[in-house]
């Protein structure tokens, strides 16, 4: 021993949970874009079923990316859980409110009717946003 008791691995699990997670969603988002891009340029020239397969792949890296959330909420203590939730909390009551505005001018052709994406990229960057501002709120 070098007198040094320092060690790579910390010894706190949430901070432990935090660099896992940070590794695991990393993993998973980077998968999801390579694989997204990839099979976005197939798909012109795939029939069934491979045409359907490869829509869905990156619905894959996704899920994984999903287990490594719920990972993380199992791994840390009671605060981090806290903020996990109540971000998600939040921005799911915002993407919900918004939507159901959003539907209410939809309805008489006001407004163009917009994919899932539009939902799915709205909650995640509004989980982001509110988690950045509920870790300020609690500091």
């Amino acid at each position: 021993m070098s007198g040094d008791d320092r060690t790579t691995t910390p010894k706190n699990p949430t901070v432990r949970a935090s660099r896992r997670y940070t590794i695991e969603l990393s993993i998973g988002m980077s998968a999801y874009v390579v694989i997204l891009i990839a099979t976005r340029f197939w798909l012109a020239s795939l029939a069934q079923p491979w045409l359907t397969i490869a829509a869905l792949a990156p619905a894959l890296p996704l899920l994984y990316a999903f287990f490594a959330v719920i990972r993380l909420l199992h791994d840390t203590d009671e605060f981090a859980r806290k903020l996990i939730v109540e971000s998600a909390a939040v921005a799911g009551g915002i993407t919900a409110v918004l939507a159901a505005t959003y539907g209410f001018a939809e309805g008489p052709h006001l407004l163009p009717h917009p994919s899932a994406w539009a939902t799915w990229t709205t909650f995640m960057a509004l989980w982001l946003i509110a988690s950045f501002v509920i870790r300020v709120r609690y500091r």
